[in-house]
């Protein structure tokens, strides 16, 4: 299920997954939700505005999330989908480690397809792979 996300959710996804900038992803006009099943949040993830009409798709998971991938993974289209009405976009885009092939896979499930490669752009000098999706694709 996907719902609003509420700021208890963030206390519980950053036992698993801490993001040092958290709040600047929710004042920043992201659209974001909570995806859970039976009441256990598995995800808190989200859509920034980098510019007008491109977001930034984000995603923290908590240790439960793999058993429940496919209520991710159809959550995060629907958050997707969302965001591209809700924040007139016309492309969504993220950047994946090139050498997680585990994360390629789940980001390429939610719809989106390489792009090209980033290289030696993470901070320990791994490429990243840069994933997108137009809207109406």
């Amino acid at each position: 299920m996907i719902r609003a996300y509420e700021p208890g959710d963030y206390d519980y996804v950053s036992k698993y997954q801490p993001i040092g900038n958290f709040e600047d992803l929710l004042n920043d006009g992201s659209h974001v939700r909570t995806i859970e099943h039976d009441d256990t949040v598995l995800s808190v993830a989200g859509v920034s505005v980098m510019w007008d009409g491109v977001g930034q798709l984000w995603s923290m998971q908590t240790k439960y999330a793999p058993d429940h991938s496919m209520t991710v993974v159809r959550d995060t289209r629907e958050l997707i989908a969302q965001a591209f009405t809700q924040l007139e976009l016309h492309r969504v885009q993220t950047t994946v480690r090139a050498d997680d092939p585990h994360l390629q896979k789940w980001i390429r499930l939610v719809g989106l397809s390489v792009e090209g490669v980033l290289t030696a752009a993470a901070s320990d000098r791994t490429d990243l792979l840069m994933y997108m999706k137009l809207r109406g694709d």
